[in-house]
């Protein structure tokens, strides 16, 4: 009997150690089956075979776009501006200079309706001259008796230079020698009239005149473009026409 009851007690002792070790270091208490198979089912949903799944219950992914294809997921305006083709060239014509405005305006009126030009007045730098004179005296009186002095020394040196006295402007009461295009004739002037005892200045004026020129639309047709030609051969024979493309929007997009 004592031997029963021993056998017993270490049975008891075998079976706590041995739980124990199975549940003892987890941090979930332990459940039993009935509880934790009652929870299992509330918590997971029926599961079927794809095949058995209605149609319209399926949603489709998509695939992955092959090299050099967009996309169905990409912006439709990404994809249209990489689809930009590139912008023809338009023919323009640009023609001149010409002298006077109502020139331009004559040929314009000469290739209409045909035609369509813009007028565009451009200024246009000139070569420098070099003016020759004495500087201004303090009166008309003065003024008068230095021209008469200077033109009597170029009389006894034989000389032939064009003096005058300037009536008005910055340089009044001066006496101007001549108005030169190459500087090295401005100069020569004013060694010889300086030998003579006169002070001589040099004054270098730029020059800049306004010119017109004419800028058509895009032609459509070489036709207009023979028109115009014929009416610049009557009209303007000198004026240089030059062929260019023309300005459009397509022209300043510049694709990555």
């Amino acid at each position: 009997m004592r031997g029963a009851v021993l056998g017993l007690l270490l049975a008891n002792v075998l079976f706590a150690t041995w739980v124990f070790l199975q549940y003892g270091r987890s941090e979930s208490p332990l459940v039993s089956a009935p509880h934790a198979l009652s929870g299992l089912e509330s918590t997971t949903t029926t599961i079927g075979l794809l095949v058995e799944a209605p149609a319209e219950s399926l949603v489709p992914y998509a695939q992955l776009p092959a090299q050099g294809e967009a996309s169905l997921d990409q912006p439709q305006s990404l994809v249209d501006s990489e689809a930009i083709p590139s912008a023809q060239s338009l023919t323009c014509m640009e023609l001149g200079p010409l002298e006077t405005r109502q020139l331009a305006d004559s040929v314009i009126a000469s290739v209409a309706p045909d035609v369509v030009l813009e007028v565009q007045a451009r200024t246009q730098l000139l070569p420098s001259v070099y003016r020759v004179y004495l500087p201004p005296s303090d009166n008309r009186e003065a003024a008068s008796a230095r021209l008469e002095e200077l033109r009597a020394a170029l009389a006894g040196q034989r000389a032939t230079i064009e003096t005058f006295l300037i009536p008005r402007g910055v340089l009044a009461n001066g006496i101007a020698l001549g108005l030169f295009s190459e500087q090295r004739n401005a100069v020569n002037l004013k060694e010889q009239v300086e030998a003579l005892g006169f002070p001589v200045t040099i004054k270098e004026e730029e020059r800049q005149e306004e010119l017109f020129w004419l800028v058509s639309q895009p032609f459509d047709s070489e036709a207009k473009i023979d028109v115009l030609r014929g009416t610049l051969a009557k009209m303007a024979p000198t004026v240089t026409l030059l062929e260019k493309l023309c300005q459009t929007i397509a022209q300043d997009i510049h694709l990555p």
